[in-house]
């Protein structure tokens, strides 16, 4: 059963769970310590890291926007965006499916656990019609609620970024291990501060963004940063 049966299924029951959704929000408490970036994150060093072993892992860029399959092979939509914890861990993988040129679209939250990632073309989701009430579902991605200090690759991805106070460039990309840890930003640094136009892949240290910041803020000097090796598409490993 595919997501455009589901939709017609579950229009009245979705409205109910975003009208008592809202009212759960208006209820959590909001701990303002918890929204923001983790004082106590130890950066990676990146005068010693390995830049390298980031082809170990992939491209969140490579997944977005690709399908997503049931078990038994039926197209339900694509990824949409991928929800990741403050430790750095994916918490859930958004699949986006129904309506027509994206009119009457719904989409499902669906734990990283229970996703098998079909290396970088597609991912399968145990989503069917009658365990469809075990996954949230929304008609649009940013009326999403997440925990504390949860954010979606989505908005880090076009995030501007800055080394040790001073403009740098922008994240064009974040990479995963194959546990769905967040290992590095992919950055293009801006020519026009001088920088040399190329893609480079920095350290992520768990616990440091914060996707209420206007921008994202790393303590590495722009020599350091300047000085790491392009970073290649071609040199991923899967």
């Amino acid at each position: 059963m595919t997501f455009k049966t589901l939709s017609s299924l579950t229009a009245l029951s979705l409205g109910a769970a975003l009208v008592a959704g809202a009212s759960a929000a208006q209820e959590a408490p909001k701990d303002a310590q918890d929204m923001t970036r983790d004082q106590n994150a130890t950066w990676v060093d990146i005068t010693s890291w390995n830049d390298d072993t980031v082809y170990d892992g992939w491209s969140a860029q490579s997944l977005l926007g690709e399908d997503a399959y049931n078990a038994t092979g039926d197209e339900l939509g694509e990824v949409e965006d991928l929800i990741v914890g403050p430790d750095g861990m994916i918490r859930r993988v958004v699949v986006e499916g129904g309506g027509f040129l994206d009119i009457g679209d719904t989409h499902a939250a669906i734990p990283w656990d229970e996703v098998k990632r079909n290396a970088a073309s597609s991912v399968t989701v145990p989503l069917r019609g009658e365990d469809l009430d075990d996954y949230t579902r929304y008609p649009n991605v940013d009326d999403m609620r997440t925990e504390a200090r949860n954010f979606r690759v989505r908005e880090v991805i076009g995030d501007f970024l800055t080394a040790e106070g001073a403009g740098y460039g922008s994240i064009d990309d974040v990479i995963f291990d194959d546990d769905g840890q967040m290992t590095a930003l992919v950055v293009r640094p801006n020519p026009s501060y001088g920088y040399r136009g190329r893609w480079v892949a920095m350290p992520y240290s768990a616990g440091t963004y914060d996707p209420r910041a206007a921008y994202t803020e790393v303590p590495y000097s722009s020599v350091q940063l300047d000085e790491l090796r392009p970073f290649n598409y071609g040199n991923f490993r899967e």
